[in-house]
């Protein structure tokens, strides 16, 4: 009996896992924090630790983005309300894949954008030229 009550339930979190991969594509505001897709990088004791962590997260910060956006552009017909992209320490490779995010997003025709990019050392991000030629685009936000 137990089996079958765990198998039932396994069902319905399968159903309701399908369901939520398409619900969440509705949504109009997407919203990409560095901190919490991949935390922090407190506890790491010397400094090749910190640099092949950073190197991980860059990775798996940009995959995300990418597959996120992708999908929920394909699904939602590209309409994108607010994009917001916060990335707290961001190398150099990774801001030919933030100017890609922030083109997609206006070729979708976003209406608020909420930029927070710090490069490394502390540097800023410079906006691609896209963002100033928008006409889509009634809220800008940038920090960084």
């Amino acid at each position: 009996m137990g089996r079958l009550r765990c198998n039932k339930d396994t069902a319905r979190t399968c159903i309701l896992s399908k369901r939520w991969r398409d619900i969440w594509t509705s949504f109009s505001s997407l919203v990409f924090d560095q901190r919490k897709i991949i935390g922090q990088l407190s506890g790491l004791k010397t400094s090749s630790e910190v640099q092949t962590r950073i190197q991980r997260n860059m990775k798996m910060l940009a995959n995300y983005v990418d597959e996120t956006l992708h999908r929920h552009v394909e699904v939602n017909d590209g309409r994108i309300q607010k994009f917001v992209l916060h990335i707290t320490y961001c190398k150099s490779e990774l801001t030919s894949h933030v100017d890609q995010w922030i083109d997609l997003a206006i070729r979708n025709n976003i209406k608020e954008l909420d930029l927070a990019v710090t490069l490394d050392l502390h540097k800023g991000y410079s906006l691609p030229q896209c963002v100033l030629a928008a006409r889509t685009i009634t809220a800008l936000r940038v920090n960084g």
